[in-house]
């Protein structure tokens, strides 16, 4: 195995799940990291990495003095297609140098300190695309505790850009609709419009309005934002040209960068680029680098005519992005209402001016008419004051009633318009909009939003009382809301809505009430947002950071634990270590007389067991830690394995006076790996007499319940308080793990007891009445028939009539005694000698089932099984087979099983255990 896929292999045991994160993970080579092999991970930086990849919300582990980078799929998006996954594994200075100066004092202020850090919506610049990037996060820093230490800091963080780019100009739109409404003028709108756009140079660094003169040939700059913008020239490969007045007459030669005649004609929006190679003047706004892009949209007034036109700086951190271009044409379309009220507001006072003129001059003419009628001499005298006064009186009322004739219509024509542009964002509005009754619960207008997220269709809801919307339990609260609207003018509140499926989701409602000069309400308006995806995130952040905590505590206490059998491991390893060092010293030394040398070496033997079943014990939880504890899977008589264990510890049992009683029933048998469970039973044991006092009792049980096998070792000693009972099969776990502790041990032999069970398919448990009052341990196994009835049922099920079997093995005694034993059973057999011959047989008599030596000469038996694997299906390539060789290690095992045998049977081959695992290999294949 080459180092690098062992690498692999190490940490696909300490990573599971995560979708790409978690395979990204377990394929990476940590050990080119600070982290090191994945395997090797300290408890904290493995449950926070579990946590993190388990997760549905963005999480990064940040870990050790480097703050190296872990993360999850949600995260991903954070860094863009430019920095994923090359930030695997890598320093956060590295990846986030962009913005180290914001997050980097932060994160290690965390690592310093140990106390969390968050905040919301903060901004930052980043670069994830190439291009710096305006972003918004609400985030939280917690540290990850290690040995008492900062390891680490786990950053839960979600992106708010979207909602807080939208509510920045939202804000700007209500407040340009608010501050146009009231102006009379072209110049009030477009001071008004500029004033509001200034106050936004994060969306908006500049903007330039242009208006159109009457006579088209010419569009001159009105106005700007920022109000003190010098826009005086354009850089262009000739003379600089004036951008305050740009020349619309046909033929007129357009010097300036982008030919904004050419687009102002063209009456079509168009976005301009490179701006500071072009321009000399370009405002920043708020950012520290200027736009390069502006976008030019027109404003259209009555018959689609161009009245004028604006030009907008674009954001240089943000893409002009949908959302963004609809922000700008919002804006275009609101001028635009209010350059045309202005305008026709102006028409209209300078007509009402001319009619009255007009209607004075003709009144006049009608009186001088009249003066001169036969009989009468005209003069100027002959006006006399009261028919002046007459005329004048009479011209004054018909001015009077055209000028409110007309006011009318305009009036009324401006009312149509802002009741059609009403109609509009009430119909198209995101949230749902309902225009209620004032004196009762029953629904009027409302628009398509609404019902659409009831699930009815509009006329379903017309004329329902709203109360049918809400679970009954919200009715009373609904009530008072409505109450509280009309009493205030104004209320929120959140609360629950029926769909018309039956399913409830959470809303937020905002009421208005509407009232009349006299106070009374003259109906509502409700706004209805659907938050259910709000309160779900909600919901999940807080599981999340429940989820942190219970993760930090438990890497905490897995320190605890580790740093607690570090210790205890230290005194453990060198208490045997001391006597044996010091007796090896006398004993070199020549002094010691012959008595004291047979202590010496009885000593330094003892001791020496000690150590090694210490060492034993560590590698044993190894191996079930990488899941290489391998069975020898066979009948097992538990009356054998108690007797044995038995016998173990008999003389430390006799030192003590503790009497070792047994109750075996007879013929109560297992499936199991006899060394194993004899390794059970004798821990189970080592631990009653070390923890029974001088003359106390230990008992051994072994029964069958049922169909379960039960092994019981009681005892009369120390006993187990009821607060560590849940966790005295714990790895590292002990009762007293003080200084001052009476007995010794590592922790592990229990923790050993429960695995080994486990891989049996059994259990293991432990009970006690309280300390003082002894101990109960209970094992429980499947149990199956005895030995006798076992080696019955071997033989009737071993019926390999109908078999043939390929027998290949270079020794020709070996090869003869499997070929006897399959023939007993009825099988036919087919004979090699060598690889090479057992391919030719492969191929000219296909054979049922391989049973193939794995030492041979020239070719081993795993070359031959790849061989055969290697060939189609209809050559013999998919054949069963099992290796019968002497070699017979867990690691030998696990390569022949890999290599492509289904079944390992060691030498020398028991006839009877032999022929059933044929029988059964043959079975299986047979039915599959």
């Amino acid at each position: 195995m080459t180092k690098a896929s062992k690498v692999k292999t190490e940490a696909a045991h300490c990573l599971a799940g995560g979708g790409e994160m978690g395979a990204l993970m377990r394929n990476f080579d940590w050990s080119l990291t600070p982290l090191g092999v994945a395997n090797q991970w300290s408890e904290s930086l493995k449950i926070s990495v579990s946590l993190c990849l388990q997760a549905r919300f963005p999480i990064v582990i940040y870990w050790g003095k480097d703050l190296t980078l872990l993360y999850n799929d949600a995260w991903k998006p954070f860094l863009g297609a430019k920095k994923h996954p090359y930030a695997l594994g890598r320093p956060c200075r590295e990846i986030w140098a962009e913005i180290w100066d914001v997050v980097g004092g932060q994160l290690e202020q965390v690592m310093a300190t140990g106390q969390a850090i968050g905040g919301d919506d903060l901004q930052l610049l980043i670069d994830r695309d190439d291009k710096l990037e305006e972003t918004y996060f609400t985030y939280s820093y917690s540290p990850i505790l290690e040995a008492g230490e900062v390891g680490g800091i786990l950053n839960v963080v979600t992106e708010t850009t979207h909602r807080v780019l939208n509510e920045r100009r939202m804000q700007t739109l209500h407040r340009l609709a608010s501050q146009v409404r009231q102006v009379k003028t072209i110049d009030q709108a477009a001071e008004c419009v500029m004033q509001t756009l200034a106050q936004n140079t994060a969306d908006i660094p500049f903007a330039l309005l242009y208006l159109i003169t009457p006579d088209g040939t010419q569009a001159k700059l009105c106005k700007s934002a920022p109000l003190e913008i010098d826009l005086c020239s354009c850089r262009t490969d000739l003379a600089p040209v004036d951008l305050a007045t740009i020349d619309l007459a046909p033929g007129a030669r357009q010097t300036d960068y982008g030919s904004l005649a050419s687009l102002i004609q063209s009456k079509q929006a168009a976005v301009l680029q490179d701006l500071t190679q072009h321009w000399e003047t370009v405002p920043s706004g708020q950012w520290p680098i200027q736009p390069q892009q502006a976008l030019v949209l027109p404003l259209r007034g009555g018959q689609e005519s161009l009245v004028g036109f604006l030009v907008f700086g674009i954001n240089p951190y943000r893409p002009l992005d949908p959302d963004y271009r609809t922000f700008f044409d919002m804006i275009a379309e609101d001028v635009s209402t209010a350059l045309s009220n202005a305008a026709t507001a102006e028409d209209d006072r300078q007509r009402t001016a001319a009619i009255a003129q007009v209607e004075r001059t003709l009144k006049l003419s009608q009186v001088m008419s009249q003066a001169k009628q036969p009989g009468l001499h005209f003069t100027p005298s002959a006006c006399t004051p009261s028919v002046r006064t007459e005329v004048e009186a009479l011209a004054l009322a018909l001015v009077s009633e055209r000028d409110r004739l007309r006011l009318e219509v305009a009036e009324r024509e401006q009312t149509e318009a802002k009741l059609q542009r009403y109609k509009d964002l009430f119909e198209h509005a995101g949230q749902g909009l309902v225009i209620g009754h004032a004196d009762n619960e029953t629904l009027g207008l409302m628009n398509a939003a609404f019902a659409r997220m009831h699930g009815y269709r509009i006329e379903e809801l017309v004329g329902r009382s709203i109360l049918t919307l809400f679970p009954s339990d919200c009715h009373e609260q609904i009530q008072a809301a409505i109450r509280l609207a009309n009493a205030m003018g104004h209320y929120a509140v959140e609360s629950k809505h029926v769909r018309k499926d039956g399913t409830v989701f959470s809303v937020w409602i905002d009421m208005t009430a509407v009232k009349d000069p006299q106070g009374q309400v003259r109906y509502r308006i409700v706004s209805v947002q659907d938050i259910t995806a709000l309160k779900q995130a909600e919901v999940e952040r807080e599981k999340l950071l429940t989820l942190e905590q219970t993760a930090r505590q438990a890497a905490e206490t897995a320190n605890q634990i580790r740093d607690q059998f570090l210790a205890v491991l230290s005194h453990e390893l060198r208490t045997p270590l001391n006597p044996i060092l010091g007796w090896a010293k006398l004993l070199k030394s020549g002094l010691l007389d012959a008595t004291k040398t047979q202590i010496a070496l009885a000593t330094i033997e003892r001791n020496a067991q000690i150590q090694a079943q210490l060492i034993e014990d560590l590698l044993d939880i190894a191996r079930i830690l990488e899941g290489k504890l391998a069975l020898a899977i066979d009948s097992v008589d538990l009356r054998f394995v108690v007797s044995a264990a038995q016998e173990t510890v008999r003389l430390a049992a006799d030192a003590k006076h503790i009497e070792l009683r047994t109750i075996l029933e007879p013929n109560v048998s297992v499936l199991g790996d006899v060394t194993r469970l004899q390794q059970v039973v004798w821990n189970l044991l080592s631990n009653a007499v070390k923890f029974t006092p001088q003359g106390g009792q230990v008992e051994v049980r072994v029964a069958q319940v049922q169909d379960q096998a039960q092994i019981q070792v009681r005892d009369t000693g120390k006993g187990i308080c009821p607060e560590f009972l849940p966790y005295v099969f714990d790895r590292f776990r002990q009762a007293d793990g003080a200084t001052t502790r009476q007995f010794g041990g590592l922790g592990l032999g229990l923790a050993i007891v429960r695995q080994i069970v486990e891989l049996h398919g059994g259990t293991v448990s432990a009970d006690s009445l309280g300390e003082g009052q002894g101990s109960t341990f209970t094992v429980t196994l499947p149990a199956t028939a005895s030995q006798a009835s076992l080696s019955a049922a071997a033989i009737a099920s071993s019926d390999l009539r109908g078999v043939t079997a390929l027998v290949v093995d270079d020794e020709a005694d070996s090869r003869e005694l499997v070929v006897c034993v399959l023939q007993q059973s009825g099988a036919t057999t087919l004979s090699a000698c060598s690889a090479s011959e057992a391919l030719q047989t492969l191929r000219q008599q296909k054979p049922d089932l391989l049973i193939s030596d794995i030492g041979m000469p020239e070719t081993d038996g795993y070359m031959l099984i790849r061989q055969v694997r290697s060939l189609p299906p209809e050559q013999g390539g998919q054949i069963p087979a099992i290796a019968v060789t002497a070699y017979a290690t867990d690691t030998d095992r696990q390569l022949i099983l890999q290599a492509g045998f289904q079944r390992h049977v060691t030498k020398p081959i028991d006839p009877i255990p032999f022929t059933a695992i044929v029988a059964s290999l043959v079975k299986l294949t047979q039915f599959n």
